[in-house]
């Protein structure tokens, strides 16, 4: 004869069986979302961590500033010049007088300023004086000296090392 259990009894271990079947399905659900959420945790930090790394300037091999923040420019002059162009009109000598400024981003002027002075003050200078003493004729005499501008930039650049100069201006330039 098998013995009876009684209804209360049986009530109750249905109702342990159905709590710890709740609390299991409960521990499921906490566990698939934590691993959810990590799992896209670990996806941003690899997005972050390969993402493509600053570009070079394959010309210049310089690296490109990261386009700073619209900034105003502010106005560095680099230095005052006084120099002989003998190749832009065979048998006579051109002197070329000039101010040039540079037009630098204001978060980057007082580095500038500090590598001009300190560092590359006469590299820049013969720089520009190269390509004034071997600039054209028609260079010398654009109204606006678009293509000495576009030379000075860059070459400034290239002696910086560093993108700082964003235009060129020439002051009080005359031609004797």
């Amino acid at each position: 004869m098998a013995e009876e259990i009684p209804k209360e009894v049986e009530e109750a271990l249905s109702e342990e069986s159905d709590e710890s079947g709740g609390k299991s399905k409960k521990t499921l659900f906490i566990i698939i979302g934590a691993v959810v959420f990590l799992s896209g945790g670990l996806l941003f930090a690899a997005m972050s961590f390969f993402s493509s790394p600053e570009p070079e300037d394959a010309e210049a091999g310089l690296v490109v500033e990261e386009a700073v923040e619209e900034e105003p420019e502010v106005e560095v002059k680099i230095d005052s010049f006084n120099c002989t162009n003998r190749s832009a009109d065979p048998g006579s000598d051109i002197h070329v007088i000039f101010e040039l400024w540079a037009l630098v981003n204001r978060k980057l002027a007082l580095d500038f300023k500090a590598d001009l002075k300190d560092i590359h003050k006469n590299r820049v200078k013969q720089s520009v004086e190269e390509i004034i003493r071997g600039a054209q004729l028609h260079e010398l005499d654009q109204d606006d000296k678009k293509d000495l501008k576009r030379k000075m930039k860059d070459h400034i650049n290239k002696v910086m090392g560093r993108s700082y100069v964003a235009e060129i201006l020439i002051v009080e330039y005359r031609t004797m």
